[in-house]
């Protein structure tokens, strides 16, 4: 162990077992596994996004087309109403 100096410059041990390079392999594994699950579900949080993203645009486009339909059926109506 090393020494270092606290606030009244009284020599204090320092303990470095929990330095990462002291972690043994098991929870070097560990540790890996976790990160990989971190991952893994932030790509599936990613992946959900985007396909609500998808259906939202496939929603709006739906509604537009339905608009643009109702719109030339109203002026069919008018049309025919005005020739009639």
């Amino acid at each position: 162990m090393s020494t270092s100096c606290n606030a009244n410059n009284t020599a204090k041990a320092v303990d470095h077992s929990a330095h990462p390079s002291n972690v043994d392999e098991e929870e070097k594994l560990m540790i890996q596994k976790a990160m990989e699950e971190i991952h893994e579900a932030f790509e599936t949080k990613e992946k959900a996004e985007a396909k609500h993203q998808e259906r939202e645009k496939a929603e709006a486009e739906q509604l537009e087309r339905e608009k643009a339909e109702a719109k030339y059926r109203e002026r069919e109506v008018q049309a025919g109403v005005t020739k009639g």
